[in-house]
C-alpha cells in the first residue's frame, strides 16, 4: 500500500478520454487565459482528442505528418509564454521542437514513397519513440514537459480505472494516480511507457514505479516487462 503524503497536495488536471495503449489521446485543459477559441469545447470546457487531431490534420497534407504551421507555431509560443518563458527562450525551445519533428517527417515520408503499399505504423511509433528521446536528451524535463504542452501533447500518465481482482487493485492504485517515472526515469507520454515495459528482457526481474496521489508520492515494486494498467495520457500545464 502507497505510503503517506509527503508534500502539500496540488490541483488534478482534467482528464481525456480512455486508452489502454495509444499515445496521446488527451485532452487540453483551459490554459490560464481560458480555453483555445480554436477548438469547440465540451460542457465541462475540455477538448476531446478527436476533434483536436481533425483540426489539425485538417491543415496538412497528410495525417501522418507532425511538423506545424505557422499558425500552430505562434499557439504554441504563446502557450510557452503563459507558462513564464521569455519570448527567445520560447522560441528556442519551439525551434528544438519543430527541428525534431521536421526530420521526423522526413523520415517518415522517406519510408513512404520507398514502399507506397506498405503500413507504417510501427514505423511512425518507432520514430516518434526516438525523436521525443533525442528532445528529452537536449532538454532538462521541465522544459520537455513544457514543449510537449505548447505541441498539445500528452505531459503525464494516469490510471484510467481500478477493477477488483487486478493488479492495480493489489498494488493500491486508485483512479487518477499520476504515473510519473518508471525506474527513475520521468515520464511524459504512453507511448514512452511502452517502450521502456518492452525492451524489458527478464519479466521476472522486478521494476520500480513512481506514483503521485495529489501531492504525495509513493513507489510500488513489481514484475518487468509489459505490465497492464489502464492508463491515458492527459494534456496539462506542467
Amino acid at each position: 500500500m502507497p505510503p503517506g503524503p509527503t508534500s502539500e497536495a496540488e490541483p488534478g488536471p482534467e482528464i481525456a478520454e480512455p486508452t489502454l495503449a495509444a499515445p496521446d489521446k488527451a485532452i487540453k485543459p483551459a490554459a490560464v487565459s481560458g480555453p483555445d477559441p480554436g477548438f469547440v469545447t465540451t460542457p465541462a470546457g475540455t477538448i476531446p482528442y478527436y476533434k483536436t487531431k481533425e483540426q489539425q490534420r485538417g491543415q496538412r497534407n497528410h495525417p501522418d505528418v507532425t511538423a506545424n504551421s505557422s499558425k500552430d507555431r505562434t499557439k504554441a509560443l504563446s502557450r510557452l509564454a503563459e507558462l513564464g518563458y521569455k519570448p527567445w527562450e520560447a522560441e528556442e525551445l519551439r525551434t528544438l521542437w519543430d527541428d525534431e519533428m521536421a526530420a521526423f517527417d522526413q523520415e517518415l515520408e522517406r519510408r513512404r514513397r520507398a514502399d507506397p503499399e506498405r503500413s507504417l505504423s510501427m514505423d511512425r511509433r518507432l520514430l516518434e519513440r526516438e525523436a521525443y528521446a533525442n528532445l528529452r536528451e537536449k532538454l532538462d524535463p521541465a522544459d520537455y514537459a513544457a514543449v510537449r504542452y505548447s505541441a498539445e501533447k500528452t505531459t503525464r500518465i494516469e490510471v484510467y480505472s481500478v477493477s477488483s481482482g487486478t493488479l492495480e487493485e493489489e498494488l493500491g492504485l486508485w483512479p487518477g494516480d499520476q504515473l510519473f517515472s518508471y525506474e527513475g526515469e520521468r515520464l511524459f507520454d504512453i507511448n514512452q511507457y511502452m517502450a521502456l515495459t518492452e525492451a524489458e528482457i527478464d519479466r521476472s526481474r522486478a521494476v520500480i514505479l513512481g506514483f503521485r496521489r495529489g501531492g504525495s508520492e509513493f513507489f510500488v515494486e513489481i514484475p518487468g516487462g509489459n505490465i497492464q494498467i489502464p492508463l491515458l495520457g492527459v494534456v496539462a500545464p506542467p
